[in-house]
């Protein structure tokens, strides 16, 4: 595979987001495939991105671990809860190398799937796509006599922060709570939202809830997934409370 940077690509900007919202994405993802499938760019906080382009390269990363790691050096919240004046920040980055599900090679990416794979039963997905039913009905019912409404926070935002709470187990009442840690770690990047320092806040707030969560799972195991996955704690090979508290940090 080969890649480019410089000449008649050096206009595009993968990391302009209003490039998105004006639609010009797609234009510079044909030139990409066309002129450099495989192209490398560095991110505004300085983190080396490589972009793959094509199926054929994507699949090809995705079946060579020994090649291309996923555990070297992650990019899945690493990149935005790093930095380099904070100690904590960049420790905690780094402990989700070869911890988090999306920062794992075979077999250790294996034997999570595995385990994580005993929450999502037909019966589990089945139970969730009715409550979830039921719950896209009644944001809207919420709204729809008013004849207005603020689209992101009223319904956009609503139902996925309902639907992670059902998923994992999350009180509804703390939901909020969910969709603030949330926005303030993938936000880093972006001054208006986040800086690195709320980022490990945040992370550092979702450990301190999962750990609690477990607790109450453990006390009172519940019929949604996370349960599931605590127990797994029985197991020989179970999950370990960091690998959980980094599941529930992913999702």
């Amino acid at each position: 595979m080969s890649s480019t940077t410089e000449g008649s690509l050096s206009d595009i900007d993968l990391f302009d987001l209003d490039a998105f919202q004006r639609q010009e994405h797609h234009e510079m993802f044909r030139r990409l495939r066309a002129e450099a499938p495989v192209y490398h760019a560095e991110s505004p906080n300085g983190t080396p991105l490589w972009h793959l382009t094509k199926w054929a390269d994507v699949r090809e990363v995705n079946r060579n671990p020994e090649l291309f790691s996923s555990e070297e050096d992650g990019v899945t919240l690493h990149g935005a809860m790093r930095d380099e004046d904070s100690p904590d920040s960049s420790e905690m980055a780094n402990s989700m190398n070869g911890q988090m599900m999306l920062q794992t090679d075979p077999p250790k990416h294996t034997r999570y799937r595995r385990l994580v794979s005993k929450g999502f039963t037909p019966r589990m997905i089945g139970k969730l796509e009715e409550l979830l039913s039921w719950r896209s009905t009644r944001i809207v019912d919420q709204v729809i006599e008013r004849g207005e409404c603020e689209l992101v926070s009223e319904v956009a935002a609503e139902l996925p922060l309902q639907a992670i709470a059902d998923f994992v187990g999350v009180p509804q009442c703390d939901r909020r709570k969910m969709f603030d840690w949330s926005n303030a770690m993938i936000g880093a990047d972006d001054p208006s939202m986040s800086t690195p320092e709320a980022a490990t806040a945040a992370a550092a707030e979702l450990y301190m809830y999962s750990r609690y969560l477990v607790d109450e799972k453990k006390k009172c195991p519940a019929d949604d997934i996370f349960s599931v996955l605590v127990a797994t704690q029985e197991e020989q090979d179970g999950l370990s409370d960091t690998e959980i508290d980094l599941f529930f940090l992913l999702l």
